[in-house]
């Protein structure tokens, strides 16, 4: 569901209407839940469960980082998890029908959580936080090139084949990159890194925390929201006033301008140029160059604008993310401009 799509139109309508009419109730809260559920599920259905996984893990994560020390050491109990953690993994690709993946996985994950229950540690906790979080970000993102790339260094040395991403996956279920899936991913990540270095409270209510991570807005596109800014909004229904409509519908058609009119204006060339490079001259290149990182601007830019428009008509204030880039003077500065 693509902001500058009909579909995203008149599900936004409903969600504003039924988040008014469940404003003077408790409700309001699930009521974005179930509007976010929806929008991430109408790309794929089993998204909801890597999301769910994410936003689960680090809302319990961080309740047994508040009972437990700041350190404790390993000992015998680290040893002995990695040898059970070797064994899960090799019990689990041997599995038949294709669920050898999901049985690793879960075999991996379960060790990596008992380590946690072991060692009782907020630096152990936050370690589990983390390797949960990118094994599965590092996965869908980037094991079909890493086995890809392999396969065909293994072929060139008369070695067997590695299996495929795609035959890691349950039957049934695709090998696709989850939308926003490193989004949603550091944005819950991040909740637990900002406890740990005690910049936030624990949240006690799942509801609360689940409506953060997965707050339909910046979902897919961003930008990633600190949990000392964004959580806090959801503690009590926002107040919206006229301003705020008017203000977040121009900043949702800036961006829908930006996507519509110049990211996609732009993309057709660049797409042609780039798709037959042989052919082209010097100059066609370096303009469809030129092009390209305009392109991209307006792609981004404009998507974070119709993220913090819509999220302003709700009275929700999602950060600035983009901060005239292109006017940076060293790499290190065009980066906190890019991504504030």
């Amino acid at each position: 569901m693509l902001f500058h799509t009909w579909t995203f139109f008149i599900f936004f309508i409903v969600t504003i209407v039924g988040f008014w009419a469940l404003r003077p109730t408790r409700f309001w809260l699930h009521w974005i839940l179930l509007a976010s559920a929806v929008f991430y599920g109408w790309w794929h259905p089993y998204y909801l469960l890597l999301v769910f996984y994410s936003t689960a893990l680090d809302y319990f994560i961080v309740g047994w980082m508040e009972r437990g020390p700041r350190l404790a050491k390993p000992g015998w109990r680290l040893s002995a998890s990695v040898v059970v953690l070797v064994g899960a993994v090799v019990v689990g690709l041997m599995a038949p029908g294709g669920w050898g993946g999901l049985v690793a996985a879960v075999g991996f994950f379960a060790v990596v959580l008992a380590v946690g229950h072991w060692l009782r540690s907020r630096r152990a906790w936050l370690w589990v936080s983390i390797i949960n979080n990118l094994s599965v970000l590092v996965f869908f993102k980037y094991a079909g090139f890493a086995i890809e790339n392999m396969n065909t260094l293994l072929a060139r040395l008369g070695a067997g084949q590695l299996p495929s991403a795609e035959s890691l996956m349950p039957p049934g279920w695709e090998y696709v990159l989850p939308v926003g899936i490193s989004f949603y991913t550091f944005q819950s990540m991040s909740y637990t890194i900002d406890f740990y270095r005690g910049i936030i409270a624990r949240e006690p209510s799942f509801v609360r925390f689940a409506a953060f991570v997965t707050f339909f807005p910046q979902l897919v596109a961003g930008p990633i929201e600190r949990a000392k800014n964004l959580l806090p909004q959801f503690a009590k229904i926002p107040r919206v006033t006229l301003a705020d409509v008017s203000d977040g519908a121009s900043l949702f058609l800036v961006g829908l301008f930006k996507k519509v009119a110049l990211a996609n204006y732009l993309g057709p060339y660049v797409d042609r140029v780039y798709g037959d490079v042989a052919t082209q001259g010097g100059a066609a290149l370096a303009l469809a160059t030129f092009a390209f990182g305009w392109q991209i601007y307006f792609d981004f830019s404009g998507y974070t604008d119709m993220a913090r428009g819509a999220a302003r008509c709700m009275g929700f204030r999602l950060m600035l993310n983009f901060r005239n880039p292109y006017l940076a003077v060293s790499l290190a500065d065009f980066w906190s401009r890019w991504h504030i």
